[in-house]
């Protein structure tokens, strides 16, 4: 079912940060639960909040492309606050290969003012308390009922913090999975309904 070579080739080439993620050379790792996220709720508009290179909005692209569906977006202002990143280059190898990919070069904040709604949500970018937070509170407002946002690198303070008052809350459902940075999964309580559109 997964192509080795396609996986090398495409998917984590030239994908700063995909160790976080716990991919390898030939190995998806977190990037194999981004596809099928995207798969399963036949998502039609992705968001990834922030990439070093690429990698997340590749396995969600990806995951449309095979569906036959579907946009992604990439809001990252590329102040390096955060690490470096090549996705601002139109010559790297992710913008070469991934054009169908929309990079928006702006603060989150503002991407969220323009986006009306949005079947899944990354978000990994500023990983202070109060950025997960403002970020989650923007765009859990344009995120479909039966959708999605995982928030990346669990293991870093500010994320981490906001992921556990998240849990206090009775509106959502969060999964936390702490291998490699952590990941976070969250739904709202009153539902994840699969359809079959």
């Amino acid at each position: 079912m997964i192509d080795k070579n396609y996986v090398a080739s495409m998917m984590t080439k030239e994908a700063l940060y995909m160790g976080g993620h716990g991919a390898e050379e030939d190995y998806l790792g977190l990037g194999m639960l981004y596809y099928a996220i995207t798969y399963v709720l036949k998502a039609e508009l992705c968001v990834c909040l922030g990439s070093g290179g690429g990698f997340v909005p590749r396995c969600m692209r990806q995951a449309q492309r095979d569906l036959g569906i579907g946009r992604t977006i990439l809001v990252d202002v590329g102040n390096g606050a955060w690490g470096r990143t090549t996705v601002h280059d139109v010559n790297s190898w992710f913008r070469l290969n991934f054009p169908d990919v929309e990079v928006w070069k702006m603060l989150t904040a503002e991407a969220a003012l323009m986006i009306k709604h949005a079947d899944y949500i990354h978000t990994d970018a500023d990983h202070s308390f109060e950025g997960v937070k403002t970020d989650f509170m923007a765009y859990s407002q344009i995120l479909e009922p039966d959708g999605i946002i995982t928030l990346h690198d669990t293991h870093i303070q500010g994320v981490r913090s906001f992921v556990d008052e998240l849990s206090t809350h009775s509106e959502w459902q969060v999964l936390e999975l702490p291998m490699w940075q952590g990941l976070a999964i969250v739904m709202r309580a009153d539902g994840l309904e699969i359809s079959t559109k």
